[in-house]
């Protein structure tokens, strides 16, 4: 027992002495009247009240002492004040009694030798129950008794005496070890009886924290967004939340205290589908001695992560935790990581992956595959023209018209731009794919509104099969690359056709790349060269214009004629280049011939990317030709792509000065309605009716009604290709003002025209 135990002991037993002393003061008090009266019989009187006036004085004493400790109006810990005024109390007390020893002790009287050992030992005896809580009290008290009884007996000095007087010091001695015991174990008892009340108190305490805690954790255990749910060994319900019955649909007939469940019986819904499938029972039976972890999906559709966690007594803990949000959130992200975002098609991602799976299935089924590699015809000029929106706008409603084409096991993917790619699966034949190709064509024939501009727009298709067993192709990459390769050949044949994949298209691909590489540096290092073909006054035979006609002289190959480099200039845009540099060349050479006009072929290209009425400014500028002697040439796709953005632009040309003409005059969709919007200069008749006349009635009857549709809206006709007498004179008596063709020349270079305006208009005819 430690010190600061120890002090808190003997003040809770000071503590209790006070307590008891009024009453041990009133039995002393009856006490010490009783033994006045007994020893007034024998003892004189003065020696009676004299004791009793002493007996009187210190129960005087204890009871101010009592009053004073009472009445206090703080008690501080370790203060012995009080200890030793309760022991002088008690001293003074015993020495009363002791005195009474002294006093009245007569060996001849029966009251002294009666009474007073049976009163003294009495007193004793009380103090060892009433004082012993206090150890220098009850010595104090016990001494002053019977110290003065024993010196009294030894005072008589005779045997008997003594015998007493040695008695009551064994008494003293005996009663002196029982007080100290008892004190200590009274100590001890207030020790522990303090220690056991803060315990209690502590307990308690603890238990208001617990049930503070609980009650928390019971709010907390409810409103968790996860379900809870414990089970005992037998697999029976102990407890649940409410969100774990939630989650499981609000099946109340599996909520109460001791149904059974074997594994997920309580979640309705189909077969979970394991994280962790170790073995097929974890479906079912809840694994002790490891954690088990599942996804399931419930009958709301909501998708829950389920996570049995085992207890050390046999049972188990579920945790449910609705992962829908996140599910759906990654199944997007994965979605828009392998879709397009603007059609919704896969993209080249998924296409690669749907086409590896593709022919895995074909390698092990023995089948056929097909991939059709599509792009749209002229899309970047509706891009530029109309705009980004409208782009836009033709790509989606281009992704589901063909959506309406394929099966649905075919996929239809979009790589980029304006490419398209279809995988046909379960092909019974080559032809399937060919029949598909057709069917999507078909489709495109149809105009496509885009914000009120309707506009024509085909498609160009590069197909490649793939058979098990009967070709090279060992990857999708490769497939798709000769179906790339097919699609270029198609643009080359006839722009709105389809083309199969053959051998030797890579060669020849090859070449044409070659060729796009020599034809920019023919720009560069002027390869290029105008060839010039006379236009001649029919009445008058004499020559009053020519057409510029681009040629290329190649280093190796000589010279190229442009059908052979035109179109790949347009496809890789080179002829936006290249037309200004045939527009400035031949307004300079128009200004050395000042009786000429120069007609310049323009590309539909060229007319709507270019900055066209900034480069015809230059050039007018830059060679000091006349506006009026340059007379432009555009054919009527230049009306399909924008047709208000070209009457503007025509519009402008007109105000130079600059004369226009409509060449390939019949061979479009609309030529009078364009006649009618813009007053061209000129209507050339397409060489394909020139070649007809007189042998072809239908030829006949076409440039007839031409010549004279032109006459009567005020437009000089002029025909192309003119190769023989019969059909100069057939002109002639239509009444065409112009022509031109190898009747009266071919293209030359610009020496041979000079030459030509030196002779005389006879020259030209033969």
């Amino acid at each position: 027992m430690n010190a600061a135990s120890s002090t808190t002991a003997e003040e809770d037993l000071l503590a209790s002495l006070f307590e008891r002393l009024p009453y041990v003061l009133a039995i002393n008090l009856a006490t010490a009247v009783c033994s006045a009266l007994a020893f007034s019989i024998s003892a004189p009187t003065s020696m009676t009240l004299l004791w009793s006036g002493m007996m009187l004085a210190s129960l005087v004493y204890r009871l101010k002492v009592w009053w004073d400790y009472k009445n206090a109006s703080m008690l501080c810990a370790g203060d012995t004040r009080w200890t030793r005024r309760f022991t002088l109390a008690a001293g003074m007390n015993g020495g009363a009694w002791g005195l009474a020893a002294v006093l009245f002790y007569d060996p001849n009287s029966l009251v002294a030798q009666t009474f007073l050992p049976f009163v003294l030992a009495g007193m004793s005896g009380g103090s060892l129950v009433g004082l012993s809580g206090s150890k220098p009290a009850f010595f104090a008290f016990y001494i002053s008794i019977a110290a003065p009884y024993a010196l009294r007996l030894i005072w008589e000095a005779d045997q008997a005496h003594i015998l007493m007087a040695v008695a009551v010091l064994i008494y003293m001695v005996g009663m002196g070890w029982l007080g100290r015991s008892f004190n200590g174990y009274l100590q001890q008892s207030v020790r522990l009886a303090g220690e056991n009340e803060c315990l209690l108190a502590a307990l308690r305490q603890r238990t208001v924290e617990l049930q503070d805690k609980s009650s928390q954790l019971e709010v907390t255990f409810e409103h968790v967004n996860q379900g809870v749910a414990v089970f005992d060994q037998d697999h029976r319900l102990i407890t649940c939340n409410r969100r774990h019955r939630d989650l499981c649909d609000n099946a109340t007939d599996v909520f109460l205290p001791g149904m059974e469940t074997s594994g997920p019986s309580e979640l309705k819904g189909d077969r979970p589908r394991l994280l962790d499938a170790a073995d097929e029972g974890a479906a079912t039976l809840p694994n002790r001695s490891r954690n088990r972890r599942f996804d399931w999906i419930g009958t709301k559709g909501r998708f829950l992560q389920i996570e049995d966690n085992p207890m050390p007594n046999g049972g188990f803990v579920r945790t449910s935790t609705d992962v829908t949000d996140r599910k759906r959130h990654e199944a997007h992200v994965l979605h828009m990581a392998q879709h397009d975002s603007l059609t919704g098609l896969p993209n080249r991602m998924l296409f690669h992956d749907r086409l590896d799976q593709a022919l895995r299935v074909a390698e092990r089924k023995r089948g056929r595959v097909a991939v059709l590699l599509l792009d749209l015809d002229r899309f970047k000029t509706i891009n530029d023209t109309l705009g980004h929106d409208a782009g836009d706008q033709l790509l989606k409603q281009t992704a589901a018209r063909l959506r309406t084409c394929i099966r649905g096991s075919d996929t239809l993917a979009r790589l980029g731009g304006d490419e398209f790619v279809i995988i046909q699966t379960e092909l019974g034949k080559k032809e399937d794919a060919e029949i598909l190709a057709e069917r999507i064509q078909d489709a495109f024939k149809k105009t496509f509104d885009l914000g009120g501009q309707n506009v024509h727009v085909g498609t160009s298709i590069g197909i490649a099969m793939a058979e098990a067993g009967q070709g090279a192709v060992t990857s999708a990459g490769e497939l798709l690359r000769h179906a790339d390769l097919a699609l270029y050949q198609a643009k080359l044949n006839s722009r709105g056709t389809h083309c199969f994949f053959e051998e030797g298209m890579n060669v020849r691909i090859q070449r044409r790349k070659v060729l796009e590489h020599d034809l920019r540096t023919a720009l560069v290092e002027d390869q290029l060269e105008l060839h010039y073909q006379p236009q001649l006054d029919l009445r008058t035979g004499q020559m009053t214009g020519v057409e510029a006609l681009l040629r290329w002289r190649h280093p190796e190959r000589g010279l190229i004629p442009p059908a052979d480099f035109i179109p790949l200039a347009e496809e890789s845009d080179l002829i936006v280049g290249i037309g200004e540099w045939v527009l400035t060349e031949a307004c300079m050479q128009a200004a050395a011939w000042p009786s000429l006009t120069m007609a310049v072929n323009l590309s539909p290209i060229q007319f709507m990317r270019s900055n066209l009425v900034k480069t015809v400014e230059k050039a007018l500028a830059h060679s000091h030709l006349p506006a009026e002697r340059l007379e432009l040439e555009i054919t009527e796709s230049v009306w399909l792509a924008d047709c208000d953005k070209a009457m503007t632009t025509l519009n402008h040309l007109r105000a130079l000065g600059v004369r226009v003409a409509l060449d390939d005059f019949g061979t479009g969709y609309a030529s009078i309605s364009y006649l009618l919007r813009f007053p061209f200069d000129k209507i050339k008749i397409d060489r394909s009716f020139i070649q007809g006349l007189d042998r072809m009635s239908e030829a006949n009857a076409v440039v007839h009604a031409l010549i004279g549709l032109g006459r009567s809206i005020g437009m000089r006709a002029s025909a192309e290709g003119v190769e023989t007498p019969a059909q100069i004179e057939h002109l002639r008596r239509e009444g065409c003002e112009e022509v031109q063709g190898f009747y009266y020349g071919g293209p030359v270079l610009a020496p041979r025209i000079g030459a030509m305006l030196t002779n005389s208009p006879a020259h030209f005819v033969n």
